[in-house]
């Protein structure tokens, strides 16, 4: 089950992965030595070794990914000791998440999928990966743990994969069905960024049925406040208002979702 023992720190906050600074001094760590400090019980040697396999980047070895991808998963599960809660906590994870972004590890898969309620980091990281992506993000999207910080971000997932170009005809399909739930309902309500979120998918793909489903929302207020959430929202009126302007912007071309990030080098 995905974990969301740190989204009350980061509920508003975005996945910003990064590569470290030109002229970073390199740790004195060997590539070995962090293999084996990874599965160490000692929290600061453990971070050290995250920062050897940062460092090293798509030079670094499968022992070492693999030894990265473990840890991770331990420190996104609580299973290492350190505290849950705070800025520790965060930070602990985005340094797992700068080192492992960048070796596009289908391994590093749940990972990712952990992390997914962060932010668009996590989604571009999904997305890099590729295929062997694809299937836990369309669970993510069919049956989020958390709504509200999942959904977006998967759905985002979805359009960066679309904009990469490689999803075949059945990805396709499978994609462009979730988003065909989304816009027509099937998926249940939804806060406002879910359903902008899946516009620009529908715009992204350019499948005509979906285009005419925003279409609709574009023209119809009543089709947008369907797929609203309920709730005593005071400015429900205005959220209507500004999910009908981005389907505007987006059919007429004025609006385009910001495209996928690419930090890192090929």
């Amino acid at each position: 089950m995905r974990t969301t023992r740190f989204v009350a720190v980061v509920c508003a906050a975005s996945l910003v992965l990064a590569v470290p600074t030109e002229g970073q001094e390199r740790s004195v760590m060997t590539e070995q030595e962090a293999v084996q400090a990874l599965s160490g019980n000692d929290l600061a040697v453990r971070d050290r070794a995250v920062g050897v396999a940062m460092e090293l980047g798509r030079e670094a070895g499968s022992e070492l990914r693999a030894a990265l991808v473990r840890a991770a998963l331990e420190e996104v599960r609580g299973e290492t000791g350190r505290p849950d809660t705070g800025e520790a906590a965060f930070e602990a994870m985005i340094y797992y998440a700068n080192a492992l972004a960048p070796l596009r590890e289908p391994g590093a898969v749940p990972f990712f999928l952990e992390m997914i309620g962060f932010g668009t980091g996590a989604a571009n990281a999904l997305a890099d990966i590729g295929a062997a992506a694809l299937p836990g993000v369309l669970k993510v999207v069919t049956d989020p743990g958390d709504p509200f910080h999942e959904a977006p971000n998967a759905l985002d997932a979805l359009r960066f994969m679309v904009e990469d170009g490689w999803p075949g005809p059945h990805e396709l399909a499978a994609i462009r069905e979730v988003a065909r739930g989304y816009l027509t309902g099937k998926q249940g309500r939804m806060r406002s960024r879910a359903i902008s979120s899946c516009m620009f998918l529908a715009v992204t793909l350019g499948d005509p049925e979906l285009l005419a489903i925003v279409d609709t929302l574009a023209s119809d207020p009543s089709a947008v406040d369907g797929l609203l959430e309920n709730g005593d929202d005071l400015s429900r009126e205005s959220t209507i208002e500004s999910i009908q302007d981005n389907a505007r912007g987006l059919l007429s071309g004025m609006l385009t979702p910001l495209p996928k990030r690419r930090p890192w080098s090929e």
